[in-house]
């Protein structure tokens, strides 16, 4: 055999194995290995074996020293040349935030711990529509890039109707790291050190994605799945992290959503001021939008045309006055009607029916009164 020649692990183990006149499995069992493990290493989907490994594959099949190098240089060469290509090719597919995050500190800290030291590989930030499960997903991206060495990649769904087309879609996203399709038992390994970080934002709406992370989590253990949605996927081993709108009591003494206002205000007035009266008034308003960051933004953006208080006052009508978001914003977010038609549509008739007597509720209800209406 030709030792200099740089030609990959997989086909050199090949030449020697076939020269030994050994099978996958004869080798294997020599060496103390699964045949897997050999296809694996031949096949290239398992390219840097440890040096025990390497000596008993060597042992196994009796190679003389000149072999056995030529062995150890291939498999040398090649962990040294993906190490390289690693460095060019790491996925980072993060989208950049047009503003900044407000508050949340305690939910990046809680999250970011989890996908450090929690041992989780799905966690789902759930909540109602406009609560900021997007953004905070995408700051979280950002913030943990460096626990993921094989990359870090974000891949909405909201526009996605076809369950169909979620793996074909998460594998495009993934530079091509995983199939399209994932035969049952079927495990899929980048290598030593490629945690890779999936984040899977808007899964509500499509009724087999359940069934596609199972089986992507279970495949691919390198693999750490950050999905948003406004409801769980009910499924093993997922760490479910609910985010709640804005306090706007004394338990919240930082007044994040008041601080969101003031900031989204200052972004279509830069003129508007934080003088006492204003921040009643902001305050007021955000009790009664009940924190919600979706609300707070929209209702933000009205300063320019009607100040704190003579907001405050039209927000009966809050429908038609919490509109006209960024155009740039998904249409389902540049509305609250819109933002609840979108979770209304989701629902089954019965849930419908059961949204719609509860309706006539104003400012919340108990279980007492909700069971009461809905018999």
């Amino acid at each position: 055999m030709d030792k200099s020649a740089e030609v990959p692990f997989g086909d050199v183990l090949r030449a020697l194995r076939e020269n030994a006149g050994m099978t996958q499995e004869a080798l294997a069992e020599r060496a103390g290995l699964s045949r897997d493990a050999i296809s694996a290493l031949e096949r290239g989907r398992r390219s840097r074996p440890h040096p025990p490994t390497l000596a008993a594959i060597s042992d196994a099949l009796g190679l003389p020293a000149g072999d056995r190098a030529a062995l150890r240089a291939a498999a040398s060469r090649q962990a040294s040349d993906e190490r390289q290509g690693a460095q060019r090719s790491t996925v980072r597919r993060i989208p950049a935030q047009s503003t900044r995050v407000i508050g949340r500190q305690q939910e990046t800290d809680s999250v970011t711990d989890l996908l450090a030291h929690g041992g989780a590989r799905l966690i789902s930030l759930v909540g109602p529509a406009g609560v900021g499960k997007t953004r905070l997903a995408i700051e979280l991206a950002g913030r943990t890039i460096d626990l993921f060495p094989g990359g870090t990649a974000f891949v909405p769904f909201a526009a996605l109707q076809d369950a169909s087309l979620i793996l074909p879609t998460i594998a495009s996203a993934m530079g091509g790291r995983i199939p399209d399709s994932i035969q049952p038992g079927e495990r899929i390994a980048f290598g030593p050190a490629e945690r890779f970080l999936l984040v899977l934002d808007n899964l509500e709406h499509l009724s087999g994605a359940p069934g596609v992370i199972a089986q992507l989590v279970a495949s691919a253990p390198d693999v750490t799945v950050l999905v948003t949605s406004r409801a769980p996927l009910r499924l093993q081993g997922e760490r479910v992290y609910p985010l709640q709108p804005f306090a706007v009591d004394a338990s919240n003494p930082e007044q994040d959503a008041v601080d969101l206002f003031l900031e989204r205000a200052r972004a279509v007035d830069p003129g508007f001021s934080d003088a006492p009266r204003n921040i009643r008034a902001i305050e007021a308003i955000c009790q009664r939008l009940d924190g919600l960051p979706l609300a707070i933004e929209l209702a933000a953006a009205r300063v320019k045309v009607l100040p704190p208080e003579a907001l405050l006052e039209r927000l009966d009508h809050s429908l038609q006055l919490l509109a006209g978001g960024p155009r740039d914003q998904e249409i389902r977010l540049q509305s609250i009607r819109a933002a609840i038609a979108w979770s209304y549509d989701l629902l089954d008739p019965t849930e419908k029916a059961a949204f719609r007597a509860l309706s006539v509720f104003s400012g919340g209800f108990t279980m007492q009164a909700a069971e009461a209406v809905l018999g």
